[in-house]
């Protein structure tokens, strides 16, 4: 989940500069909001999990108001982004107790996967 956002966040950061793709950030915040959907049931249980979960929320919201700041944007004005970067700083504060509970071959795994997936 934390690496969709990560994806996604970026994707939709580079509208705020006028210099990325409106669908595929789009795509991106779709697959997003899908997997939280999915994986809520998961993680509502554990308190540590349901923070991470409220974050990855927040940021989805983050996500769809910029979304429709660009989309109502007139002239494609560049948006201003610190409210989406926060709000991933925010997302990866809450992931960090989650992901100690992991071995570290598990979270090596994860970080690979990760940045296999950036590319």
């Amino acid at each position: 989940m934390a690496a969709q956002a990560a994806r996604s966040a970026g994707a939709v950061s580079s509208l705020t500069g006028g210099s990325g793709d409106r669908g595929a950030a789009s795509d991106g915040f779709r697959t997003y909001m899908m997997m939280l959907l999915i994986g809520a049931p998961v993680v509502i249980d554990d308190p540590a999990a349901r923070h991470f979960l409220e974050q990855a929320q927040y940021l989805g919201g983050v996500m769809a108001r910029t979304l429709a700041v660009i989309d109502r944007s007139a002239d494609g004005a560049a948006v201003p982004g610190d409210q989406l970067d926060d709000a991933v700083q925010q997302l990866e504060s809450a992931a960090a107790p989650l992901l100690q509970l992991l071995s570290p071959g598990t979270r090596d795994s994860l970080q690979r996967i990760g940045q296999t997936a950036e590319e």
